[in-house]
């Protein structure tokens, strides 16, 4: 099918794509540095721009200070993350924090370094204080959907609202396709203009918000 428009779109989860080549590319050294997230966010992002014929790309960070919105609204929000739980540091060893402290200073390393590259491949970022990235992607998408055929490149299943807008595809990372309103029903078994109220009545394990106790995703679409 001949597209509306000329403009083919590429929305990334920045965060999300980062952590991911660094986690999958742990063997990648430039001799005594490790370079695997470095390595891997920029073929991963060249990959997809050939695959989906895209022409623009926009690479979306978390701001600093990112959910605080959200926590002052809900102060459970994403208390489970990494970080929050800071008590189970006495079951490492100096030796294990250690190891710790120096992936985390690699991974923030590579981000820099990821973030200066692209700069200099022209391709446009957007980092706001205080705001996710998955929030500005959905603000771009409520913006310019019907200017641009946009895919959005996250692992992140709640993207999948955003396709109540046309010409907005969603492509799941661990799925490796394009999920759209033709075949969302096929891979999820709902539609989904319904994921918002399954969200709401099952709750989000991940942003550590409780639904009603009981009642699974599985259950309610039965």
């Amino acid at each position: 099918m001949v597209s509306k428009f000329s403009v083919n779109t590429l929305l990334i989860d920045g965060n999300y794509l980062m952590k991911r080549s660094f986690n999958g590319a742990k063997h990648t050294f430039n001799g005594s540095r490790h370079i695997g997230g470095l390595y891997q966010f920029i073929m991963q992002t060249r990959s997809l721009i050939r695959s989906q014929s895209i022409n623009k790309v926009v690479v979306f960070w978390d701001g600093e200070n990112s959910g605080k919105l959200r926590y002052n609204l809900y102060n459970e929000y994403k208390a489970n993350r990494e970080g929050k739980e800071w008590y189970k540091k006495i079951d490492l060893t100096p030796a294990e924090i250690k190891k710790q402290q120096q992936e985390k200073e690699s991974y923030l390393w590579q981000m820099v370094r990821v973030k200066n590259y692209l700069e200099e491949l022209f391709i446009r970022q957007v980092q706001v204080d205080q705001i996710e990235s998955d929030d500005m992607i959905a603000h771009y998408c409520q913006k310019y959907h019907d200017r641009e055929n946009i895919t959005i490149y996250t692992n992140d299943r709640d993207i999948c609202q955003l396709l109540e807008y046309d010409n907005v595809s969603v492509y799941l990372a661990n799925l490796k396709q394009n999920v759209t309103k033709k075949n969302y029903y096929l891979i999820f078994k709902h539609h989904y203009s319904n994921l918002t109220i399954i969200k709401t009545m099952c709750g989000d394990d991940s942003d550590n918000i409780s639904g009603i106790d009981g009642l699974g995703e599985n259950t309610l679409i039965k």
